[in-house]
């Protein structure tokens, strides 16, 4: 297997990202009373018996291909929280940014579904394979595609797709 390399500063990438997450953690503080408000009903809307088993046929899709994906960088793990992750946000995150150009959604929230929706979908499996591997993390995820040797995925789709649902 050949490395892929991008000539990006990976730490680099990765304080960016985790600033941004950051200064979200600081709006989500001083909007959570209002976006509990308008957001109430999320959790109802999420947890009914067909979604449910959705995300169960799914997630066990996704955890099943571990072994056959040959990918060091791809384990169980991974595809366990982003699946999870994936379930609990991004119904959300499709939802607000779809709303914003449509209505009045305020922009804190565009930018919560913005970081929500790509840490669910890439940062936290490259925050992840740092944490495992260091810096010898094969590809950055995000807008590049994982492993082009074998198999290209690229992140929002991830969240685009069982969004809507």
């Amino acid at each position: 297997m050949k490395n892929f390399h991008l000539g990006l500063n990976l730490e680099g990438y990765l304080v960016a990202w985790a600033l941004f997450c950051c200064i979200c953690i600081l709006i989500l503080g001083f909007e959570f009373k209002t976006m509990i408000q308008i957001y109430k009903v999320y959790f109802c809307f999420l947890f009914v018996p067909w979604k449910l088993v959705s995300f169960l046929i799914s997630s066990v899709i996704l955890i099943g291909v571990v072994p056959i994906m040959h990918d060091r960088s791809w384990d169980y793990i991974d595809a366990s929280f982003m699946s999870v992750l994936t379930f609990l946000t991004s119904p959300w995150s499709i939802g607000v940014i779809f709303r914003s150009f449509k209505h009045n959604t305020p922009r804190n929230h565009v930018v919560l579904a913005v970081c929500i929706m790509c840490f669910s979908a890439s940062w936290s499996y490259d925050l992840y394979n740092y944490i495992k591997d260091g810096t010898k993390i094969e590809s950055v995820s995000f807008a590049f595609g994982r492993n082009p040797d074998h198999f290209s995925i690229y992140s929002t789709p991830h969240d685009f797709l069982p969004g809507p649902l």
